[in-house]
């Protein structure tokens, strides 16, 4: 389900489960920012610290990327997690991995494919929970996405690309439970975000819904849900 919160400072919008915390999925702000992220297995833990969730539950009301490592950078984490943003104001992309008090910031500019794992803050005492598909999935994903011109991809393609489903659990991206596969992994919704447009396109395969929301004047205002 989408809910709408609001904050001292504006509002945001997310895709909320109804049994995980705010901030498990991806949302957007008043402030431009379109985030989507998740926690990172690591063997290695600092448990008396701040859990990653409650460290993204911060930033979600920040309005920049300085604004964003300012914040990471003061806190000391619990263990590690992917944060993809996307300032509508400025149209720029970028990929931040943390690992309890290592950071990494990138700024996306070709194209970048991101799963449940650290790929540009390699560590090596990484794991990975029994039966996930992580690294299967980015192989998969890259080999799909690099299968089309880049110059000619479209919103459709990428839908495709994330919807992609096999027979074979492990070359598999888009879960769903009629298949017989695990259903820890289940793909709840599909996020697309349209720089061409302006537009967010959220299918939520749980609900079978679409819904559109259109950006207006970079302020990520809500429109009315088809």
């Amino acid at each position: 389900m989408m809910v709408k919160y609001i904050t001292d400072t504006g509002w945001y919008t997310e895709y909320a489960c109804t049994d995980a915390l705010a901030w498990t999925t991806y949302l957007w702000n008043s402030r431009s920012l379109i985030f989507s992220g998740n926690y990172i297995y690591t063997k290695h833990q600092e448990l008396q610290e701040i859990s990653t969730w409650f460290v993204l539950r911060d930033l979600m009301e920040c309005g920049s990327i300085e604004e964003i490592i300012t914040k990471i950078k003061k806190v000391k984490h619990a263990s590690g997690f992917n944060l993809n943003i996307i300032d509508t104001k400025i149209n720029r992309a970028y990929s931040i991995e943390l690992y309890i008090d290592r950071v990494s910031v990138i700024e996306i500019t070709d194209k970048l494919v991101h799963t449940n794992h650290f790929l540009h803050l390699e560590n090596d005492t990484d794991f990975y929970p029994k039966h996930t598909n992580t690294k299967q999935r980015l192989m998969k994903t890259n080999e799909l996405l690099n299968s089309y011109d880049m110059n000619k991809i479209t919103i459709g393609d990428i839908k495709a690309i994330l919807e992609y489903s096999n027979d074979d659990y492990t070359q598999t991206i888009h879960v769903n439970k009629g298949r017989g596969m695990h259903d820890e992994s289940l793909t709840a919704a599909l996020f697309l975000f349209d720089s061409k447009t302006d537009t967010i396109i959220i299918h939520d395969y749980l609900e079978n819904a679409k819904m559109t929301f259109r950006l207006y004047n970079g302020t990520c205002e809500q429109a009315v849900p088809s």
